[in-house]
Order: C-alpha cells, then sequence, then structure tokens
C-alpha cells in the first residue's frame, strides 16, 4: 500500500511533514481531507456509486483509524 499524506504525517516524518506543509499552501482542503479520510479520498471517484451501508462501512474504517491516532495523543 502506497502511503498517503495522511499516513506520513500521523506516522510522524517531520521532513514529510514540512513538505507538505509548503505543498499545501495550494490545496490544504485537499490534504486535510486525506489525512482525514484516507480510505474515502482513494475511493472517491466511485464512493457515490457504491451502495450506503459501503459507504458507511468507509467512513466508519476512517473514523476507527482518526480515533485511534488521536487516543495516542
Amino acid at each position: 500500500m502506497k502511503p498517503t499524506k495522511g499516513f506520513l504525517i500521523r506516522d510522524g516524518s517531520l521532513a514529510a511533514l514540512r513538505k507538505h506543509v509548503v505543498d499545501a499552501a495550494g490545496y490544504w482542503r485537499e490534504l486535510i481531507g486525506e489525512a482525514e479520510y484516507p480510505l474515502a479520498t482513494r475511493k472517491l471517484v466511485a464512493l457515490a456509486r457504491l451502495p450506503e451501508a459501503e459507504r458507511d462501512r468507509i467512513y466508519d474504517a476512517d473514523w476507527a483509524q482518526y480515533r485511534e491516532w488521536l487516543d495516542r495523543a
């Protein structure tokens, strides 16, 4: 699995964080979205066509990952 910007930041790579902060000037919403919803972001094109239960599963998985990260702090 190729790491997304959100994974790089979450994993504590200061160099990656610095690079993405500089790059984010033009697309900060996408950076935040990718960090908060990595699975949904990767499936964004197809997300609208998925059944509601599958969309809910994707967002629930992203939320669980976010909560795990948040609870470590």
